[in-house]
């Protein structure tokens, strides 16, 4: 029974990557010119300003509309890393910053040192709850 679950479960995922992954792509590309679009307009008073010409008229303005448009682009890019969540769909998410917290009850119980091997040892601190030695 557990193997075909685990066949099922497998089947399934096969089946959701093929379908969802083509519609994630298009959803990311359509964000990227999305925000390159929006860089393009950016750029434009800057053409205006900076060539004193019309927008189109000179190869030149593309150095400022390149770098406009990249960085739209980019933004575009992270805006649906963050609404698509296509990180956690694909497996990508981790813990790259390790995982540093406080020590709930439970655990400081365990670190906690019977009253007669209170000497010698390393002395994180003391427990805020009992106030033994951890």
């Amino acid at each position: 029974m557990q193997g075909l679950i685990r066949l099922f479960d497998r089947l399934f995922r096969v089946f959701a990557r093929a379908i969802l992954t083509p519609i994630l792509f298009g959803w990311l590309i359509g964000a990227m010119c999305f925000g390159a679009m929006i860089g393009s307009i950016i750029a434009t008073p800057v053409i205006f300003a900076v060539f004193d010409q019309l927008p189109g008229e000179s190869a030149w303005q593309w150095l400022v509309f390149g770098p406009f448009m990249f960085i739209g682009s980019v933004f575009g890019f992270q805006y649906w890393r963050m609404t698509s969540r296509a990180d956690a769909f694909f497996g990508l998410t981790g813990d790259s910053h390790g995982s540093a917290r406080f020590a709930n009850r439970k655990e400081l119980k365990k670190l906690e040192r019977p009253k007669m091997q209170e000497s010698g040892g390393l002395l994180i601190r003391r427990n805020p709850h009992t106030g033994r030695l951890l």
